[in-house]
């Protein structure tokens, strides 16, 4: 029978699904070796402030998946504007790197 709830899950498999920040570093099994990445991704994050951040974001969350070492992000300057901020300026890089470190592999260049 086909329910006409509009809140009950229609895929039965996706229930034993879980969300990955609720992922436990005892589970990480899966991290490698830092010379052992499957490359780098570097990235260039413009627009906005909150623009850049999420850029940042999912740039981390694609090194994730793709098992990457990222490249500390740079911001874009603004032609307009001409804002010669960096993501040292704004960001805490020592801990951006030492958060992340259980995750992600970050080198800042």
């Amino acid at each position: 029978q086909v329910s006409n709830s509009l809140w009950e899950n229609p895929h039965a498999a996706a229930t034993s699904w879980k969300p990955c920040a609720e992922r436990r570093r005892d589970e990480i099994s899966d991290l490698v070796p830092e010379n052992e990445t499957s490359g780098y991704i570097f990235i260039h994050a413009e627009g906005g402030l909150n623009q850049q951040r999420i850029a940042i974001c999912n740039a981390v969350a694609i090194a994730k998946i793709m098992n990457a070492t990222l490249i500390l992000p740079v911001l874009k300057q603004d032609q307009i504007w001409k804002d010669q901020t960096k993501f040292e300026d704004i960001f805490d890089v020592d801990h951006f790197i030492n958060y992340l470190k259980d995750d992600v592999r970050i080198v800042r260049d």
